[in-house]
C-alpha cells in the first residue's frame, strides 16, 4: 500500500515539474518579445525641412537619383519625383546625297514663218455680176506669158454676143467648152441643148453651171432655173441662156473650159471648184 502510494506521488510530482517547466519557458518567451518591443527607439521628431512639400519633393528626388539640373535633361526625365527611363532616339539613316544635275534649257522653237497668202484669183470687171466673191483681178506678171494667153483667149470669147458665142460653141468650141443638141439623137432628154465643160460632174456629163447643194449639173439648157443658174440663164431665149451658162463658166477663176495653157487637156473635178 505504501509503496502503491509512493509511485502515485511520484508521478504527480514529475508531472508538476514538468508543468512549472512549461510555464516558466512561456513566460520568458513574453518577457522577451515585451523587452525587444520596449527596447525600440522612440521615432524622431521631424525637422521642419521635412514639413515643406517643396523640401520633400526635392529630398524625394534626390534620394531617387534626380535633382534640378535632372529636371532640365531631357536624358533624365521625372515624374512625380520618380526618374522615367528615357525614350530611346532612334536612329535616322541620312539620305543619300544625289548628284546635281543641271540640265541645259532648252531654246524655244523658232516662231514658223508666216507666208504671204497667195493672191485671190480675181475676174474681170464684166465677170463681177457672176462671181462678186472673188473681186476684181489684178494685172499679170510680164514674164508670165502663159497667163497673158489665158486673158486673151477668154476676154475674146467674153466679148462676143450671144449669137456669135454660141455658133462659136456649136462648130468648134471655146477651149474643151461646147454647146450639143440632143435631137434627135436622144429622144429621150428632158433638154434641147447641153451646155459642158471638162469639169468631172454628174455622171460625167460636164454640165455647167454646177449645183451648189449636189455640186453637180448636167448643163440643161431651158427655161427652169435649176440650182446653181442665175435667172439670166432661164428665160424664153434659149440661145441666151446657152451664152450666159457659157461666160458663167469662161468668168470661173477654176477655168472650167480650159483655156489656160497649163490646163490643157486636164479635166476639173466638182471638188476643185470653189465658190462658185
Amino acid at each position: 500500500m505504501k509503496l502503491l502510494i509512493g509511485m502515485v506521488l511520484g508521478v504527480l510530482s514529475v508531472d508538476s515539474h514538468a508543468m512549472a517547466l512549461k510555464r516558466g519557458r512561456v513566460s520568458a518567451q513574453k518577457s522577451s518579445a515585451a523587452v525587444s518591443v520596449g527596447a525600440k527607439p522612440p521615432a524622431a521628431p521631424r525637422s521642419p525641412a521635412a514639413s515643406d512639400p517643396k523640401g520633400s519633393d526635392d529630398r524625394g528626388i534626390r534620394d531617387m537619383g534626380c535633382n534640378d539640373r535632372d529636371r532640365k535633361d531631357p536624358s533624365k526625365p521625372c515624374k512625380n519625383g520618380v526618374p522615367v527611363a528615357a525614350t530611346p532616339v532612334p536612329k535616322r539613316t541620312p539620305a543619300p546625297a544625289l548628284p546635281v544635275v543641271i540640265s541645259t534649257p532648252v531654246p524655244p522653237p523658232p516662231p514658223p514663218v508666216l507666208l504671204p497668202p497667195p493672191a485671190a484669183p480675181g475676174v474681170p470687171e464684166s465677170c463681177a455680176r457672176f462671181h462678186p466673191s472673188f473681186g476684181q483681178e489684178v494685172p499679170p506678171e510680164a514674164k508670165n506669158g502663159a497667163e497673158f494667153e489665158y486673158r486673151r483667149a477668154r476676154d475674146q470669147a467674153l466679148s462676143l454676143s450671144d449669137a456669135d458665142l454660141t455658133n462659136l460653141l456649136f462648130k468648134k468650141g471655146v477651149g474643151a467648152c461646147r454647146l450639143v443638141g440632143s435631137r434627135p439623137q436622144c429622144p429621150q432628154c428632158f433638154c434641147d441643148y447641153y451646155f459642158q465643160t471638162r469639169a468631172g460632174t454628174w455622171h460625167g456629163s460636164g454640165g455647167w453651171p454646177l449645183n451648189p447643194a449636189s455640186r453637180a449639173s448636167t448643163g440643161c439648157v431651158s427655161e427652169i432655173q435649176w440650182g446653181g443658174y442665175f435667172p439670166s440663164m432661164a428665160t424664153s431665149d434659149l440661145m441666151k441662156n446657152a451664152a450666159e451658162q457659157a461666160r458663167h463658166a469662161l468668168c470661173h477663176p477654176a477655168d472650167p473650159c480650159r483655156l489656160h495653157p497649163k490646163n490643157l487637156g486636164v479635166p476639173i473635178h466638182n471638188s476643185d471648184v470653189l465658190g462658185q
